[in-house]
């Protein structure tokens, strides 16, 4: 989705918690840029990659599970142990910011994909400027709607899309039940 964004020319927030994930992304982008798929100027401007999770609140540090390299390099993580189903897992210590920290009051947000393993509700709490502004809101986002990972990450079922409907959002299952929700 990142190299998407920058090759229509749109800025690109990404908040990636997984260190394998963080450099394969940087990795890509330069691969675009390489290529003269993606303007170098415009990249440097607007190309901001966090490594770091997404959540409710600023904490300096938090743990966040992932398979282990052994197991092969995935990009299943989450802040709760039981909301991965693999055996073989390590623990990164990284930084938990939220959406309305890093993005400008001035920049207007087309869309937000959210995909954290059943955490997606906490990183919602984090946007709440972001998804209650007049203007600039963004008018699409998708989450990942798994009633089983969302309980065993601690939150409950149908939360994300109440609390998105609170904000004028419309939502619809899409292919394998996840969640696109619309607003304007």
């Amino acid at each position: 989705m990142c190299n998407y964004a920058i090759n229509s020319g749109r800025p690109v927030y990404a908040i990636e918690p997984i260190s394998w994930n963080v450099a394969k992304i940087a990795e890509g982008v330069r691969a675009n840029v390489d290529r003269g798929w993606a303007n170098p100027d415009f990249v440097d401007k607007n190309f901001h990659l966090y490594h770091a999770a997404a959540g409710p609140k600023f904490m300096s540090l938090v743990n966040i599970t992932r398979p282990s390299d052994s197991a092969g390099h995935f990009d299943a993580s989450s802040l709760s142990r039981k909301a991965l189903s693999q055996e073989d897992i390590v623990t990164e210590h990284i930084p938990m910011l939220t959406v309305d920290s890093i993005i400008p009051e001035n920049k207007n947000v087309g869309a937000v994909k959210i995909d954290v393993q059943g955490h997606e509700f906490g990183v919602l709490l984090g946007m709440k400027k972001i998804l209650g502004r007049e203007v600039g809101y963004p008018k699409y986002v998708f989450y990942e709607d798994d009633k089983h990972v969302t309980e065993l990450a601690g939150y409950k079922h149908g939360e994300c899309e109440a609390f998105l409907k609170s904000f004028g959002y419309h939502c619809y299952n899409t292919i394998g039940g996840d969640k696109e929700c619309r607003k304007g």
